[in-house]
């Protein structure tokens, strides 16, 4: 028996590592019976007094975890998630809230308390600050200056001097939602902005849409004459924006959205926003449609209809992260190229609404800027007797490209790449679970390397967290599938800190390892050994567990022979 199986277990142990000399097909999912998801893991979990609005960490000697609720901002131990600080941020009125009662705001300061819900909250790791931005006092953002493992400080980024309601540029966050990449150039820092907005929230001391905003150095507000985007008043109430998920490089910032695919329609699709780091007057502003499809492979001879490709168009939540050495060469990466992991679902007809169907595509973010250069080549260049638009009328009147436009000609005039475009032609990938995912509804997503495997971790509407190993052309292949909570989705915000993911359920932080949650979920010794070796596990008298929790023998080599037949 043991001789039969030794084959078996010789060449997945390899293919794991990323050893395989010869060509290989791919490896087939584990069966469910190997795999139990009702096993129930006790992990480290803190739960917090309220509904939890925003999640951000903070790694290194002290790591420290934010978590935002209802006019309170915590701040977490990072190993343990003990509790160190509490904060108040609302009621605006209250006696406790001692950064609500520092800003003057003068005749901007609304008439009624206000509760204050978590809108944004980022970490400059550069200068150890933490922003909070809330759905109170307009909008306004708070500076925190993090000494040790406390807030010691924070200082309210408002001048009453320098707002109105017709302009205002310290009021920043959005009720309806809004996301903050915080850029440092030339020692001065900056807020990239994206916000959802109506007539009702534009009405008076309105946020952008897209903005950029300089941070004075007196750190009170915001410089005057900030750069800025916003949906015309028309179409505030049936053209929303929703933004999903904000990340940056060195040259750029991105946006993520969902959006109707054009004014007057009932359809959806989502896009990438990509903005440049080095300027603030958002002249090289352009967005992209992103896809995610499943195209059914083709069978030859097959007698069976082929299914038509199917597209998922909302996005739900994505992660940027560089990828494992055998699916970076699978893609053609190095292995610090970058790669934008996003989670789709197919909406209901003519609806925002998600279905629960899922997909999980990957863009490179150098194809990500590749399509769009060429798209502003297209427009650049334009030597086709149609006019090209330029789109994003929401934004902006109608524009077109310039029609014979010669490139090549010494002194060529680039100031056509400098007005706001929407690149006409859309890039898509294909779905890594290659349309499987029906009856699921991904809402997070965060990937890692684990020994040259990009392993991706997939949360649920179902308080599910699906861990798997991800492989160009192949099923990807659960490593485990386990329960966080029964009534609360997977949140979207998703944090890392040393070997651990941070999840959100509800009013719960969960702590993750990024090696799985155990080994209990396997229930047979065969996949037990065969599992990547980076999860530590191994068989363990009649069910498969990590080395530290077998009381007895253990071992990743080989199953006692199992009489089949008598």
């Amino acid at each position: 028996m043991m001789g039969s199986l030794s084959p078996l277990l010789l060449p997945l142990s390899l293919l794991f590592h990323g050893h395989l000399a010869y060509p290989w097909k791919c490896p087939d999912e584990p069966r469910s019976s190997s795999l139990d998801p009702t096993v129930r893991y006790d992990l480290p979990n803190y739960v917090a007094p309220g509904p939890i609005q925003n999640l951000i960490s903070k790694d290194g000697q002290e790591p420290l975890v934010f978590v935002a609720i209802t006019n309170h901002l915590q701040v977490l131990h990072g190993s343990d998630l003990r509790i160190l600080q509490s904060v108040t941020t609302g009621p605006t009125n209250s006696s406790q809230c001692s950064q609500c009662s520092q800003c003057k705001m003068g005749s901007a300061r609304p008439d009624q308390p206000e509760d204050t819900e978590s809108r944004v909250l980022v970490v400059d790791t550069e200068e150890d600050i933490l922003y909070s931005c809330g759905s109170s006092l307009r909008g306004l953002c708070f500076l925190h200056q993090l000494t040790g493992a406390k807030i010691a400080d924070s200082k309210c980024l408002f001048n009453k001097m320098e707002n109105s309601p017709l302009l205002c540029r310290d009021c920043v966050s959005s009720p309806l939602g809004t996301l903050l990449t915080v850029v440092t150039n030339r020692h001065a820092v900056y807020f990239f902005l994206a916000s959802s907005v109506d007539s009702r929230v534009a009405g008076s001391y309105s946020p952008a849409s897209v903005s950029v905003r300089r941070l004075l150095y007196t750190e009170d507000g915001f410089t005057e004459g900030f750069q800025s985007l916003t949906v015309l008043p028309q179409f505030r109430d049936s053209y929303p924006i929703r933004y999903l998920h904000t990340f940056r490089t060195e040259y750029f910032v991105y946006f993520l959205t969902v959006q109707l695919e054009e004014l007057g329609g009932t359809a959806y699709h989502s896009r990438v926003v990509r903005l440049s780091t080095k300027e603030e007057e958002m002249r090289s502003y352009q967005e992209l449609v992103l896809e995610c499809r499943f195209e059914p492979k083709r069978r030859r001879r097959s007698a069976e209809p082929l299914t038509q490709t199917e597209n998922f168009n909302i996005l739900q939540a994505a992660h940027v992260a560089p990828v494992g050495d055998s699916l970076a060469g699978e893609l053609g990466l190095n292995p610090e190229d970058l790669v934008l992991f996003a989670a789709f679902a197919q909406s209901d007809p003519q609806s925002i609404r998600p279905r629960r169907r899922s997909a999980l595509c990957a863009f490179p973010l150098n194809l990500i800027n590749k399509f769009i250069r060429r798209g502003m080549k297209k427009c650049c260049s334009n030597v086709r007797s149609v006019r090209r638009l330029r789109g994003l009328h929401y934004f902006q009147p109608e524009m077109y490209c310039p029609n014979n436009v010669n490139m090549s000609v010494p002194g060529y005039d680039r100031s056509c790449w400098n007005v706001p475009t929407l690149v006409d032609l859309p890039l898509y990938r294909v779905d890594y679970f290659n349309g499987h995912m029906d009856g699921v509804l991904f809402t997070s997503v965060y990937v890692t390397s684990q020994e040259g495997l990009t392993i991706g971790h997939l949360g649920t509407s179902d308080g599910r967290v699906l861990q798997v190993v991800l492989q160009r052309g192949c099923n990807p292949l659960t490593l485990s599938n386990f329960s966080l909570s029964d009534t609360h989705p997977v949140s979207r915000d998703v944090t890392r800190i040393g070997d651990n993911l941070l999840f959100v359920t509800g009013n719960k932080v969960t702590q993750v390892s990024v090696t799985g949650p155990g080994c209990r979920h396997i229930l047979t010794c065969s996949h037990c050994l065969r599992a990547p070796r980076f999860m530590g596990c191994g068989w363990c008298k009649n069910g498969c567990s990590r080395q530290g929790e077998c009381q007895g023998a253990w071992n990743q080599h080989s199953c006692s022979p199992i009489i089949t037949e008598v």
